[in-house]
């Protein structure tokens, strides 16, 4: 193999430094304005990310409500009727859940409905459904045409969903 000679190839490149690579562009900014601005919306993210999870603890008793109603029959007879008669005492368990002990131990009848459309103004139980949750709670006789019974399930459903608790 030979060697080539001092002067082989283009005698114009023999002065040419070659040119490195500049180093890798970093993501992350440079300046502290940038950085205020990156800490900021990182604060930010984490806040709503710690609320929604908050949210989401907060209204475990709304989901387990609804999976409560999801599962009664959709047939209403002779035997499902203690099943739909439990139905009161899930609506006031939940509002328990919602809000403070005090403000609901005192209702009763009129002013139970009432209060329950005063926290979900898209139910309006006090004049469809007046003194129903009373009457399926202490009245064995009380008995729901099955139209009428899931009429008032939805009514109860929407109830569940959209009530406001202390953490809304």
């Amino acid at each position: 193999m030979s060697q080539f000679s001092e002067n082989w190839g283009n005698y114009l490149l023999k002065d040419i430094v070659e040119t490195t690579m500049p180093e890798t562009i970093s993501w992350w900014p440079s300046t502290l304005g940038w950085k205020f601005v990156v800490v900021i919306i990182l604060l930010f993210s984490l806040n709503k990310l710690l609320k929604s999870v908050q949210r989401y603890r907060h209204n475990i008793y709304r989901r387990q409500a609804l999976t409560w109603l999801e599962s009664i029959p959709d047939s209403h007879n002779e035997q499902s009727d203690g099943i739909y008669r439990q139905i009161p005492a899930l609506v006031r368990l939940t509002a328990l859940k919602a809000t403070s002990r005090r403000e609901i131990s005192n209702l009763n009848k009129a002013q139970w409905d009432l209060w329950l459309d005063k926290q979900c103004p898209a139910c309006n139980f006090a004049t469809t459904f007046p003194k129903y949750l009373h009457l399926l709670a202490y009245s064995p006789t009380f008995s729901l045409p099955q139209s009428e019974m899931t009429a008032f399930i939805t009514e109860v459903k929407i109830w569940i969903k959209q009530h406001r608790n202390n953490y809304d």
